[in-house]
C-alpha cells in the first residue's frame, strides 16, 4: 500500500530494507505494463536501481518475456533484491 509505513521503521530500528518503485500491474492491461516498465527504466536511471513488483498475469508475464531481454541494450542489469538492499545500506 501506499500508505505503507514498513520501511520507515524498519529504517529507524536499523533493519536493511527497500521498497518497490513501480507496480506493473495496478492497472491490467497490456499497455499500462508496458508504461509500467518503461517507469521502472525511468527510476533506474534516476536511482541507480529500481525495484518493480507484479503479479503473474498473463498482460504482466508476456511483457516480462519481451522486455527482460533488452535490458542488456539499455545498459540495465536484472539483479537480486537483496543487492539493492546492501548497495541502500552502503555495504
Amino acid at each position: 500500500t501506499a500508505q505503507s509505513v514498513g520501511a520507515e521503521l524498519a529504517s529507524s530500528a536499523g533493519v536493511p530494507n527497500a521498497s518497490r518503485n513501480v507496480f506493473l500491474d495496478d492497472v491490467m492491461s497490456s499497455d499500462n505494463v508496458w508504461h509500467q516498465l518503461g517507469e521502472v527504466e525511468k527510476a533506474a536511471v534516476r536511482n541507480g536501481y529500481a525495484i518493480a513488483i507484479g503479479h503473474p498475469h498473463d498482460n504482466t508475464l508476456n511483457a516480462l518475456a519481451q522486455w527482460l531481454p533488452t535490458l542488456r541494450e539499455k545498459g540495465l542489469v536484472l539483479v537480486p533484491l537483496t543487492t539493492i538492499v546492501r548497495q541502500k545500506q552502503g555495504g
